[in-house]
């Protein structure tokens, strides 16, 4: 596939899960919602005598969680691997891919490993039952790169 060349709606976007160390990747089923994927450096502040305004050096970085919601659907494949991951602090691949359109021909994906840290139900009146997990990233996010 080619990479994204205009701006695109996130209603085309997939998360994917390996558990084989990125060889095969599996779509989570039933999202509802995926978040923002935080990937941000520390700044630090140089304080000195006789300077109005203080450097900034870089420290280290750090990403995540993410909040992924999917509808509750305990049939589900992607389901019962999430939350065996969450009961057994397994590590995972995890692939976003951002699709120009249902079906498109063109994205672009990120990748990076991380935990299932957390998972919260919800079965509010008159609405969908939820589940949404925290996956926790464990070291660095890749730059966004065209789909193979």
């Amino acid at each position: 596939m080619a990479g994204l060349d205009d701006i695109s709606v996130g209603n085309f976007t997939e998360l994917h899960y390996s558990l084989d160390n990125g060889t095969t990747y599996n779509p989570v089923e039933n999202v509802q919602s995926l978040g923002a994927i935080p990937d941000e450096k520390n700044i630090i502040d140089v304080p000195e005598y006789n300077v109005n305004y203080m450097r900034k050096l870089t420290g280290s970085a750090n990403a995540g969680p993410v909040e992924v919601t999917t509808n509750l659907h305990v049939g589900d494949a992607s389901f019962n691997v999430l939350q065996a991951a969450y009961k057994d602090n397994t590590r995972i691949d995890w692939k976003i891919i951002y699709k120009d359109q249902e079906g498109g021909t063109k994205s672009e994906e990120i990748t990076f490993k991380g935990q299932v840290a957390s998972k919260s139900i919800g079965s509010e009146f008159d609405s969908v039952r939820t589940v949404t997990w925290s996956i926790t990233i464990d070291g660095g996010v890749s730059d966004l790169q065209p789909s193979a």
